[in-house]
């Protein structure tokens, strides 16, 4: 009897769909933010100067890998991913005309 595959073996045997990719770059940036307030939390109670620019040095590192993961999400995602963003821009578009309208309204 043969040893049973890991999940990893698993899904390297195929091509990802595009929701499951999606969902794969929620989790790298889920765990960038872990890494980031693991990190913060290390930094705020460490009284060496070394370590603590060490760790600030890989807090940044941390944030820059959430944003490449966040770009990517944002250039790969789904059609409903890409239809919420819309959405969002939107809304913020009314919202802001609504402010303005009611900014000159109340200048009068």
């Amino acid at each position: 009897m043969g040893m049973a595959k890991s999940p990893m073996e698993i899904l390297l045997n195929r091509t990802f769909t595009p929701r499951e990719q999606e969902e794969m770059l929620r989790e790298d940036m889920e765990a960038e933010l872990d890494a980031i307030n693991l990190y913060s939390q290390q930094l705020s109670i460490t009284a060496y100067d070394d370590v603590k620019k060490a760790l600030e040095e890989i807090i940044y590192d941390e944030k820059t890998h959430f944003e490449i993961f966040r770009e990517l999400l944002e250039k790969h995602g789904t059609d409903e991913e890409k239809a919420r963003k819309a959405a969002k821009r939107e809304l913020a578009k009314i919202l802001k005309k609504n402010a303005s309208s009611h900014d000159d309204q109340s200048e009068e």
